[in-house]
């Protein structure tokens, strides 16, 4: 169990350093829709998907086109966000534009709440979401309460049956960062 645990973490560090790298997002928009019998569906929006220029060798055309085709091969046809929640089921996963940006969203269904990493102690206690698994991304709002810094954990209440959380990924910068929404309007022709 221990290990399993420890893959698990493995490949979200290794997904965050993916998206923290080259390619990147503005935002995260996760919700936990929760039902009545322990499970429900979980939602993960990345907003405004972005080249963030990397390598010097690379025009940002060449890096634009590189950071698209492994979006495209590594987290759409690929299953590089299943394994990140590999007990969790994907129900759907897709590129969209909106508000003259490229964002991606992805859901999964649960059978129980660990399966997506959310922790309740027993039934009297708030729903949980550790905030160091987020490596590359910091807090931004949520509709439950932040712990202290020393104890990076959002709480919610118990009775809510939808859990927000947003968190910040990569500033907008005219020089270092590219939208990728014209390389995919281009390319989904």
């Amino acid at each position: 169990m221990k290990i399993r645990k420890l893959v698990v973490f493995a490949v979200v560090l290794i997904s965050s350093y993916l998206l923290s790298s080259c390619l990147t997002c503005e935002t995260k928009d996760y919700s936990f829709e929760l039902n009545n019998q322990g499970g429900g569906k979980f939602t993960i929006k990345f907003n405004n998907i972005m080249s963030k220029k990397d390598k010097e060798e690379l025009t940002k055309d060449e890096e634009t086109t590189k950071d698209f085709e492994e979006l495209i091969s590594k987290y759409i046809k690929e299953t590089e966000m299943e394994k990140t929640f590999p007990d969790a089921k994907m129900v759907e996963k897709r590129l969209y534009a909106e508000n003259g940006k490229l964002n991606g969203i992805v859901v999964f269904e649960f059978s129980k709440i660990d399966q997506v990493k959310l922790y309740q102690y027993d039934k009297n206690s708030p729903f949980q979401y550790y905030l160091s698994s987020l490596s590359s991304e910091s807090f931004s709002s949520t509709n439950g309460k932040q712990a202290p810094d020393y104890f990076p954990v959002i709480n919610w209440d118990k009775s809510l049956k939808k859990l927000t959380l947003t968190t910040k990924v990569t500033e907008v910068s005219n020089e270092s960062t590219t939208s990728l929404l014209s390389v995919w309007e281009k390319n989904k022709k």
